[in-house]
């Protein structure tokens, strides 16, 4: 999943809000994939076991609520017995991740990197998308569901992305 540097937990990068997405430079992406980072990091999930918390729910497998609950409680487990430092790693790495060709596409905005939308937009659908799925997750593996695990896989509904699906181009 995704990861902090930035613009801190408010999810802003910095970049001005009337900014055109298709405008933007790759430093304005990268403070953008940052600030989204941030945002996750410092309101989704902000101690190391609720890190372990979305990875092992992020890595369970199975088809039934039981295996899915097993295999989650098994992971959380495992990163638990390490958590501080598996947390602050993988912190840490966001400025590795967010320096690529494409920062965008490590982010749950991806799929609006090419919409003729605003900046303030954009970051906003992030901030939304994290605040849903953070609360689709805001349980213990023994609830987490096959239903659950089906709804964080879809797309999250948000307003604020509603509103920018018709400035896209059609998929190819």
């Amino acid at each position: 999943m995704l990861l902090a540097c930035g613009g801190g937990s408010g999810g802003s990068s910095g970049v001005a809000a009337d900014k055109a997405v298709p405008t933007l430079t790759q430093a304005e992406k990268s403070s953008i994939c940052e600030a989204q980072y941030d945002y996750f990091f410092g309101n989704t999930v902000t101690s190391a076991e609720g890190w372990c918390l979305w990875q092992a729910q992020s890595n369970a497998t199975g088809t039934t609520d039981a295996e899915i609950q097993s295999t989650c409680a098994v992971k959380y487990d495992t990163c638990m017995i390490d958590a501080q430092a598996t947390f602050d790693r993988d912190k840490a790495s966001v400025p590795t991740l967010c320096e690529g060709t494409e920062p965008l596409n490590q982010t749950l905005v991806s799929r609006y990197r090419s919409c003729n939308t605003t900046v303030g937009q954009l970051e906003q659908c992030g901030r939304d998308q994290f605040d849903i799925y953070g609360a689709i997750r805001d349980v213990p593996c023994s609830q987490y569901t096959a239903a659950r695990r089906a709804a964080v896989n879809t797309d999250s509904g948000a307003d604020s992305c509603e509103a920018i699906d018709p400035t896209c181009p059609p998929p190819t």
